[in-house]
Order: structure tokens, then C-alpha cells, then sequence
């Protein structure tokens, strides 16, 4: 059997098969429910307990979110005096055939994970909500869209890779404004001054945080958007060189065509 395809493309899939609702759990409540027949979003917004699902026992606390899978038999339990808040959605992939139970945690790995902004969860949610109840087809279509955004926040946190070291924040700063406004004063001596480093350490730093030097993320950078702005716009070449910090029309088009393979009027849009 051929493995399912990414889980981000699956997202686009997504078909609601129960409304998007809050419960507040009972002080008595314990979730016992029969093998679940689709997948189930849920979400810890207040209170905490305990999950025990795929064999593992999973605190619950807010922000804790679980995709339970179809077939899966979760058990849950709570504090009464700290009651759960939960938002739940059940849902289901268009044109997939679920996994076996035994099967479904590898496909779709993420119980028990913690979203860090939990405000951003109880926006998304109550947007769901509100739009499940208007009950027309924009609500419906906005409703899935909501829990579509909570699956993909959910799916991206869970997977990302460590985070760069907080030190790196700096040059990813600067990197970022470079990315934003290629055509500004980014030469070498200014980048390090905004850091409030040497020359040489702001090059040592930067290569580690971004994985090429200071320079050249620069040259690529203004080429990367004079790509962009002689495909998708009317300025000549030499206003794309002069707006990009190019002085020199000759030396920008000889750095285009050795960077990018192909001279500059040869990305120019037709008539």
C-alpha cells in the first residue's frame, strides 16, 4: 500500500463531520468513548487531567491538542475542582481509507503536543465555532477552514526542528529586513555596526546562523528580487538595478547572468 501523502496536503482535505463545539467537562467526567469511527481534533483550553491514548499517558493541561485517529480508544480524566475547557472537532480526510489502529500513530504522529500560543488556539476555535453555527455553506466552508488553520499550527509546531540558538536572533533579525528591503545600505561594515560586533565577528556569526556569508546573502537577495520585479512589473532594468543599490548597470547585469544564468531582458515580461 502506497504511504499517504504529507500530512499539509492531506489539511486541504479536510471534511468536518461534526460541528466544532466547547464543552466544559462535568466534575464526574471521564472520556470512555467506543473506538472512534473518524479523527477527532481536541483541544485543551482550561483545567487539567490526564489522556492515556497509544499506550502512553499524556497530562492534559492548556494548549495540550490531540488529533485522536479513527480507531483509536482514548481514556481521560480530569480534576474536579480544575475542571477541562475543551474545543473538539471530529473530521475526516477526503478519499482516505483510515489506518488500521495499530498503524494510525505513525501516520499521523502528533497526541499530546502543546501549542505555544494558546491564544491564537482560542481565536481559531472560536472562529470555528461561530461559523459551524450560522449553518449555510459559507459557514460551513469558513468553519472548515478554521479547523484547518488549528491542524496545520498544530502539525508545524509539532514537527519543527530545535530552535536556532537564541544567540542567532541578531543575524536572523537582520537577515530578515535585508529579505524585506534588499535595495537599503547592507554592506558588510553597516550589518555589523546594527549588530554591535566587529566586521569579522558579525561575518564568523552570521555564516553560522544563516550558513553563507553576510555579502553574498545580500548579492542573492536584491538578484532574487530583481527576478521577481522584472517578471511582474514595468520598470526598466536600469530602475530595478538603481532601486536594488546597483550604481552600475553594466555590473549588475554581468552579477544577474553569472548568478542566475540568464541576463536580465531575458526574464522581461512580453508586451
Amino acid at each position: 500500500m502506497a504511504p499517504p501523502p504529507p500530512f499539509e496536503e492531506r489539511v486541504g482535505t479536510v471534511r468536518l463531520t461534526g460541528r466544532p463545539q466547547f464543552y466544559r467537562c462535568e466534575p464526574h467526567w471521564r472520556w470512555a468513548p467506543p473506538p472512534l469511527p473518524d479523527y477527532d481534533l481536541w483541544c485543551v483550553l482550561e483545567g487539567d487531567g490526564e489522556m492515556h491514548l497509544g499506550g502512553r499517558t499524556h497530562p492534559l493541561a492548556p494548549g495540550v491538542c490531540f488529533v485522536v485517529w479513527p480507531g483509536a480508544i482514548p481514556r481521560a480524566t480530569h480534576h474536579p475542582q480544575r475542571r477541562l475547557h475543551v474545543f473538539a472537532c471530529h473530521f475526516e480526510f477526503a478519499g482516505e481509507v483510515p489506518p488500521p489502529p495499530q498503524r494510525a500513530a505513525e501516520s499521523l504522529p502528533m497526541p499530546g503536543h502543546a501549542l505555544r500560543d494558546t491564544s491564537l488556539l482560542l481565536t481559531l476555535a472560536r472562529g470555528a465555532a461561530a461559523a459551524a453555527r450560522r449553518g449555510d455553506g459559507l459557514g460551513a466552508a469558513r468553519a472548515r477552514l478554521y479547523v484547518q488553520q488549528i491542524l496545520l499550527h498544530l502539525w508545524e509546531e509539532s514537527r519543527a526542528p530545535v530552535s536556532a540558538p537564541s544567540g542567532d536572533a541578531p543575524f536572523l533579525e537582520i537577515a530578515a529586513a535585508i529579505r524585506e528591503d534588499p535595495g537599503g545600505d547592507w554592506s558588510v561594515k553597516e550589518q555589523a555596526r546594527r549588530a554591535c560586533l566587529s566586521r569579522a565577528q558579525y561575518t564568523r556569526r552570521f555564516v553560522r546562523a544563516l550558513g553563507v556569508p553576510p555579502n553574498r546573502f545580500v548579492v542573492e537577495t536584491r538578484l532574487e528580487r530583481a527576478a521577481h520585479l522584472l517578471r511582474e512589473t514595468d520598470m526598466t532594468v536600469s530602475q530595478i538595478a538603481d532601486a536594488l543599490g546597483y550604481r552600475d548597470l553594466y555590473f549588475f547585469s554581468r552579477q544577474f547572468k553569472q548568478h542566475r544564468g540568464v541576463p536580465p531582458g531575458s526574464l522581461r515580461k512580453e508586451p
